[in-house]
């Protein structure tokens, strides 16, 4: 496949102008590729930010040593996902100790409250 008939495909299938010269065309790709793993990264995040507050959820309901351990693996996978988008460059620095900060807070506050109870 040569350079003109790869431009024209690919505007058929994006139904956009594209780039004529290869160097550029090569960025796109470059660029989309990227695109797709900040995408991915940012998922991450939010997907292990979900499960640990869920687990969170479940360890105020009941609990117990399972269910204690469950959300400090997967707080500990939460801070591994924030850390690696920070390395990446997806998640800015202070936004990722911003997000390991309230995760934190969540589990501080279910403690200090679990602390009043007890001396009540």
């Amino acid at each position: 496949m040569d350079h003109y008939s790869k431009i024209q495909l690919l505007t058929k299938i994006n139904n956009k102008k594209m780039a004529n010269i290869k160097s550029a065309i090569k960025r796109i790709d470059v660029a989309k590729r990227n695109n797709l793993m900040n995408k991915q990264y940012s998922s991450n995040v939010k997907t292990f930010t979900k499960k640990y507050l869920i687990s969170l959820d479940q360890y105020k309901a009941e609990k117990n040593d399972t269910n204690l351990e469950i959300v400090m693996t997967n707080l500990s996978k939460a801070y591994s996902k924030i850390d690696k988008a920070t390395k990446s460059n997806v998640l800015h620095s202070n936004t990722a100790a911003r997000k390991k900060s309230a995760l934190k807070r969540a589990l501080n506050t279910l403690f200090q409250n679990q602390k009043k109870s007890l001396l009540s």
